[in-house]
């Protein structure tokens, strides 16, 4: 061993019992005989420890890192063979992470998650402990980006006033009435049912973060007692239709305490959109009225033939002219319509393609209107979209006093019913002509929204975490817009309701 006689090692082999570190080393053989002797090549001995399977001596910390910043993670595993490394981020491996530091630089808030590392040799594997890293941009005081509106209430509706602020870290709220902070009143919105005269006066919430607070601008409440409640004048959907496909647009007429029969105007047109410059329009549009639960038909058109009735119609509810009498546009003019559920179709007459605009007015003359008159109660669109698009419905309110309004774009809940490839998680924002007032990706199972639905009689949602989308509003007399989009394409069933 290492040139030096082993005592006693004479035969023609070598067996060493208990080997150890000490035993590492150069082993050779010297053979004689009376001519003469020679030495073989040296053959080197390496002993090995035991075999471990990997355990770590170090474990991950959690760290917190400004954005822009760096952080360093570090680990240290035992076992034989020395293991291999590799580190994680919410279970995903990081390219080119493999040894004892991980070093991050130029943290995006997105760097915020879960790391952990995980050590392998042919003994086995195992896994450290997931540390916790939060990068958080610089604290900042609340901002507002949603104010509450000054509004003329009727005496015993529902009125919601909304505001949002934003801040690091998120802030929170409470509302004050004429000065006075509302004991409980600490969401982004106040709801107020049954509004009476001692609910007028002003109104301002306070959004306070460790940064600091700010109070929104005073928004004003008069609660009146109007001869006609404010209703939804009308719905409008501008969209694309493919070869075959059918467009379906639904309203309940009615109302509470309402009673008797009223009047509608539907609408679909094609050709004369190009007046508004817009190409590729559905050349020949026709129209179909469904009612009651069995979906008979009651009415249909397919070209509108430039009637007198029709026309001063489209004049007494601000519906823009059709280009000619003889134009393929279609339309449907339903006076004493009894109150109930009604479904619209629109589709192309030929089977053909292109943009249409499908349109339903509350056609009732302003001279006529009752307290008691059916009213568009709802309207609601389904719609298939692609990955790209954004489906957007125009409706107007119209009187005198602002209208409590629950939009909702329902995705996933359309699974119920059996509908398949449901848009998987759709947004909705609405838009006045002053820009965006307000916006929800995900309901979240909100209580105050729950309480809406059953108001308006809205199917419920069975899953509170759904990807589903609400709002829950009250808006002044006006024209509005919800567009809803999602990032991939599916059926979207867009609603707005009229909120008692």
């Amino acid at each position: 061993k290492d040139g030096a006689a082993i005592a006693g090692a004479t035969g023609s082999s070598l067996t060493v019992t208990g080997a150890g570190p000490s035993d590492d080393g150069g082993y050779s053989v010297t053979i004689a005989n009376s001519l003469g002797s020679t030495t073989s090549a040296k053959a080197m001995v390496t002993v090995n420890a035991a075999a471990t399977a990997p355990m770590f001596t170090l474990m991950p910390r959690d760290n917190v890192a400004t954005a822009g910043g760096a952080v360093i993670f570090t680990a240290a595993a035992a076992g034989v063979p020395a293991p291999n490394l590799q580190w994680l981020k919410d279970g995903v491996p990081l390219d080119g992470a493999t040894g004892p530091t991980l070093i991050l630089n130029d943290l995006p808030v997105t760097a915020s998650g879960l790391y952990a590392v995980v050590a392998t040799n042919p003994s086995g594997t195992a896994t450290s402990a997931a540390a916790m890293l939060d990068v958080r941009t610089v604290n900042t005081p609340p901002v507002f980006s949603v104010e509450p509106s000054s509004l003329v209430a009727a005496g015993g509706s529902t009125v919601v006033l909304r505001a949002l602020a934003t801040g690091i870290p998120a802030p929170s709220y409470q509302w004050q009435h004429d000065g006075a902070n509302i004991p409980g009143a600490t969401s982004p919105a106040l709801l107020l049912s049954n509004a009476r005269a001692a609910d007028a006066g002003t109104y301002a919430v306070v959004a306070t973060n460790s940064s600091g607070a700010v109070t929104g601008s005073l928004a004003s409440l008069g609660v009146i007692s109007p001869s006609v409640p404010a209703r939804l004048a009308n719905l409008s959907i501008l969209t694309p239709l493919a070869a075959g496909e059918t467009l379906t647009s639904g309203t309940v007429l009615g109302g509470p305490g309402t009673r008797g029969s009223g009047s509608i105007l539907a609408r679909a047109g094609g050709p004369s959109l190009a007046t508004f410059g817009l190409g590729n329009v559905l050349a020949d549009p026709a129209i179909t009225l469904l009612g009651g639960t069995s979906g008979a038909a009651v009415a249909a058109n397919d070209d509108w033939g430039g009637t007198s009735i029709l026309a001063s119609a489209f004049a007494r509810t601000g519906a823009f002219s059709f280009t000619s009498a003889n134009s393929k546009d279609a339309a449907l003019l339903l006076t004493e319509l009894p109150g109930g559920s009604y479904t619209i179709q629109v589709k192309g007459n030929d089977g053909g393609a292109g943009n249409v605009i499908a349109e339903l007015y509350d056609a009732v003359p302003t001279g006529s209107l009752q307290a008691a008159t059916p009213r568009l109660a709802n309207v609601s669109v389904l719609k298939q979209i692609g990955p790209a698009d954004t489906l957007t419905a125009g409706f107007v309110i119209s009187g005198t006093t602002a209208r409590t309004v629950l939009l909702r774009a329902i995705g996933p809940g359309l699974a119920v019913f059996g509908v398949l490839e449901t848009l998987p998680d759709p947004r909705l924002t609405l838009f006045s002509s002053a820009g965006k007032i307000g916006e929800n990706d995900n309901w979240g199972g909100d209580p105050l929204l729950t309480e809406a639905c059953k108001a308006v009689g809205a199917f419920a949602l069975p899953n509170p975490q759904s990807n589903d989308a609400m709002l829950l509003t009250t808006l002044p007399p006006g024209s509005y817009s919800v567009a809803v989009s999602g990032n991939a394409g599916g059926a979207v069933l867009v609603e707005i309701y009229e909120v008692p």
